[in-house]
C-alpha cells in the first residue's frame, strides 16, 4: 500500500508539474521570510513537545491539549478517550 500510495502520489505530482509548465512564473522559488522561519519553529517545538511526551510533565498543558481533541458535546460522535 506504501508503494503504491507514493507512485500514485508521483505520478499526481508529475502531471500537475506538466500541466503548469507553461505558467508564468511556476518555476520560481519563493523567498523564506521571517514568517515562514517562525512558523517552521513553532512547528518543531510542538513536534519535540509530543515526541519527547513533555505535554505529560506539565500537567496544565495535558489537560489542555485533552479537552482540546475531545469532540464537542453536541456532535454525533459520544465516544470521549479515557
Amino acid at each position: 500500500m506504501i508503494v503504491a500510495g507514493i507512485g500514485v502520489y508521483a505520478l499526481v505530482f508529475n502531471g500537475v508539474t506538466l500541466l503548469m509548465a507553461d505558467m508564468p512564473l511556476s518555476n520560481m522559488p519563493i523567498a523564506l521570510t521571517p514568517v515562514h522561519i517562525v512558523f517552521g519553529l513553532i512547528f518543531l517545538i510542538g513536534f519535540y513537545i509530543m515526541l519527547f511526551g513533555i505535554y505529560r510533565k506539565i500537567p496544565w498543558l495535558y489537560v489542555k491539549l485533552m479537552n482540546i481533541s475531545q469532540p464537542l458535546s453536541k456532535s454525533i460522535v459520544s465516544f470521549k478517550t479515557k
